[in-house]
């Protein structure tokens, strides 16, 4: 998987993967989450929680300066309550549901973690892993 190395590549790159490389060692954390976030909307109906979606759209508000520090903040205090919650079912979980309720999980915890002060590499590779599952995102 190759590195992007110009804007009109990244523009047009389709490959979380190859985005995610780019941005591997470089401190560009609008990037990061604006990357994380992007991949969360491909899957934002597929989140059943409404502060996971919420964490999604402040996080790309806070991305884009019109959320600050505290909205963001409690977003991820939201979204971090509904990831526990959900990780809480999936271990208790019969073998029958465990694979959905891991899903609902994985997207609970991406979201989550677009709000954080950093791991917006952890919640696109989480999103990609589940976009692949569904066959929303090749493989690259």
């Amino acid at each position: 998987m190759p590195k992007i190395k110009t804007e009109k590549a990244w523009l047009g790159s389709e490959a979380p993967h190859s985005l995610l490389l780019t941005l591997k060692g470089k401190r560009m954390p609008r990037q990061r989450r604006l990357l994380a976030v992007a991949i969360c909307r491909r899957l934002l109906t597929e989140m059943i929680d409404p502060e996971s979606r919420h964490a999604v759209e402040v996080a790309e508000r806070y991305a884009d300066g019109l959320a600050d520090a505290e909205e963001l903040e409690a977003a991820y205090r939201a979204a971090q309550q509904v990831a526990t919650r959900r990780v809480e079912a999936c271990q208790t979980a019969t073998a029958s549901e465990s694979g959905r309720l891991w899903s609902v999980w994985r997207l609970a915890y991406a979201a989550q973690l677009t709000c954080g002060p950093s791991g917006m590499t952890d919640a696109a590779g989480e999103l990609h892993k589940r976009a692949a599952r569904l066959g929303g995102i090749h493989e690259y």
